[in-house]
């Protein structure tokens, strides 16, 4: 038996039944060892007994008498008495004919009863048959040694009952071992069903059931053990909880940093990556595990700042380009760190992505370039008009007029360029405003009239159409500038005679105004960066009507900040339709959606 129940149960019998062997087999020997002794001992007195009786036979009686008397003496006493002469002859036999008895002076106990005065043997009896004790010891007559008076017991009475005793003790044994059996196997399992509860605990908690409790059944030992053990189970409860809430909190915060975490062990294997740096990586989290930093990224710089830092265990802090599909920049982080897992030392990466930021500062950089440029020629100019005027074109009216309409020229440039610039900075500052339902029509409608002197000044056809009701979601400022820009762009960029038509129909949930013109267009190349600071798309003809290049990037911002989007369709030699979807508003009480649809119908249908 492999359990503890059954090796406590098995040693236990196993004692008792070495105990057992060793009664049944030991004791019946020694009982039969003084059983004999006993025997003997009774037989010794009673041979003496007959001796002296059969001396006062001869000596009263002669000879002849013996026989009877041994053969009475023999019947009452239950032993075989012979009486043998000195020289082995048997005078008297209490079981057989002494005549027909065979010369009895080579046996062993009347050769030692003549020879030290007592005798005894064990041997089989080839007159009887069967094994016996024998006694003799010597027969005196007036003084001399006759003969020898000997009495026998057959040994079946001791072997009887020392079989009897055996039978006894075995039958007890067995009885014991049975008891035994039976308290054993209760007190095996009163011991064993502890430890066996102990190791279920144990088991349920590795696992993974810190709620196993074992329960706690004596105030003994095993009892102290059980409750020793709940409250290790309770401490380890307490600590896996504690271990578990502070791994979500740190796994959290792995998972949820902006910043990459890149962790390598000491042979440049993969052995963490947050979701940051997977993105930036274009990696699978789950899949690099285990591979080489060059095998999973193919980026050898980063590559090389792992292997340089487990090299000389310093620190390094890089920028390098990313080139996992479009190019981006990254700040990396390196030093060396243990791993909780078996100590050995790792790199921990830190990436961050700065390529938005590098934007931003290329950006910043060329804008004060442009915008420095932007100012440096009209100011260039003026202060050559200046020049001009006082080395002595003051005394020429003609020459000082003109000098002094350059002059007010580049001013009003500088003046427009500054104005664009506080726009653009309040729309970048401020992004989108007050929000709220904005009528579309009257905005167009000021728009139009605000610039109609313009147009009329070039010979344009200004079109106005929008249907009622329709509203946008905005603001009311960064509407109107966005569509100022727009519309004087268009009578700044169409030739004379032109067309423009600005328009406004629904599309679903938005709401689409446009400013089309029958100018110049912008060829396709340059679609894609009229949007930008600065960007002209003829940059002799912008100087020539006065355009800053700032007027489409206010209007993107101003748009965007909105919740729209802008576009442009142009065609060289045709024109130019720019397009501002914005949030449809609906305002309370109004049908707009089912004017929005009707508006859209009467569009497809060309009316």
């Amino acid at each position: 038996m492999s359990s503890l129940r059954g090796r406590l149960l098995t040693s236990s019998l196993l004692v008792l039944l070495v105990c057992g062997a060793v009664l049944v087999v030991v004791l019946p020997g020694l009982a039969e060892h003084v059983l004999l002794g006993e025997m003997e001992t009774s037989l010794q007195h009673q041979t003496e007994a007959v001796a002296a009786a059969s001396a006062l036979s001869l000596q009263y009686s002669g000879e002849s008498s013996l026989d009877p008397r041994v053969k009475d003496l023999g019947r009452r006493m239950e032993a075989r008495i012979t009486l043998i002469r000195q020289d082995g002859k048997v005078a008297a036999d209490s079981e057989a004919d002494p005549a027909r008895m065979e010369n009895h002076a080579n046996r062993p106990e009347v050769m030692a009863a003549l020879r030290q005065g007592s005798g005894e043997s064990r041997r089989f009896s080839r007159t009887q048959g069967m094994d016996r004790l024998y006694v003799a010891c010597p027969l005196h007559q007036d003084g001399r040694l006759w003969g020898v008076a000997r009495l026998s017991l057959p040994l079946s009475q001791v072997r009887s009952r020392v079989s009897a005793l055996r039978g006894a003790l075995l039958t007890g044994v067995l009885i014991a071992l049975g008891i035994a059996w039976l308290a054993g196997l209760r007190s095996a399992r009163s011991i064993a069903k502890p430890v066996q509860d102990l190791s279920q605990m144990a088991s349920r908690m590795a696992g993974g059931d810190l709620h196993a409790r074992a329960p706690i059944g004596s105030t003994d030992e095993l009892g102290s053990l059980a409750r020793s053990f709940n409250r290790m189970a309770d401490r380890v409860h307490d600590l896996v909880e504690e271990s578990e809430a502070s791994e979500k909190t740190l796994r959290a915060l792995f998972e949820r940093m902006g910043e990459g975490l890149l962790v390598a062990d000491a042979r440049s294997r993969i052995a963490l990556v947050n979701a940051a740096a997977a993105r930036m990586l274009r990696l699978n989290a789950e899949t690099v595990l285990g591979q080489t930093v060059l095998e999973a990224t193919l980026q050898h710089t980063l590559a090389d700042v792992v292997a340089d830092t487990l090299g000389d265990g310093k620190p390094r802090t890089e920028e390098v380009e990313l080139r996992t599909g479009p190019v981006r920049a990254a700040a990396l982080y390196s030093c060396l760190v243990d791993r909780p897992s078996d100590g050995a030392p790792g790199v921990l990466v830190v990436l961050r992505d700065v390529t938005e930021a590098r934007r931003l500062d290329k950006l910043r950089r060329d804008f004060v370039a442009n915008a420095s440029h932007e100012l440096r020629t009209p100011l260039a100019s003026v202060r050559v008009m200046i020049e001009s005027l006082s080395s002595g074109a003051l005394s020429e009216p003609e020459t000082a007029q003109r000098f002094l309409g350059i002059a007010n020229r580049e001013l009003t440039r500088i003046e427009a360029l500054v104005d664009d610039l506080l726009a653009l900075a309040r729309s970048e500052a401020q992004p989108g405003g007050k929000a709220g339902p904005i009528p579309v029509k009257p905005v167009l409608e000021e728009v139009a009239e605000a610039l109609a002197p313009m147009a009329s000044a070039k010979s344009h056809e200004l079109i106005l159409h929008t249907e009622e009701p329709l509203s946008v979601t905005g603001d009311l400022e960064s509407l109107r500038q966005a569509l100022l820009n727009l519309l004087d762009n268009a009578i700044k960029y169409t030739p004379t005679s032109g067309r423009i038509r600005l328009s406004a129909l629904c599309e679903g949930e938005k709401v689409v105004l446009a400013v089309e013109d029958t100018g110049e267009g912008i060829p396709p190349e340059k679609v894609e960066r009229i949007f930008e600071r600065f960007y002209r798309v003829d940059k002799a003809r912008s100087r020539r009507v006065g355009g800053t290049g700032l007027g489409l990037s206010i209007v993107r911002h101003l748009v965007e900040a909105m919740g729209g989007t802008v576009s442009v369709r142009s065609v060289p030699g045709e024109g130019s339709r720019f397009e501002l979807r914005l949030p449809r508003a609906v305002e309370a009480g109004s049908d707009s959606g089912q004017d929005c649809e009707g508006t859209q119908l009467r569009n497809r249908l060309g009316l």
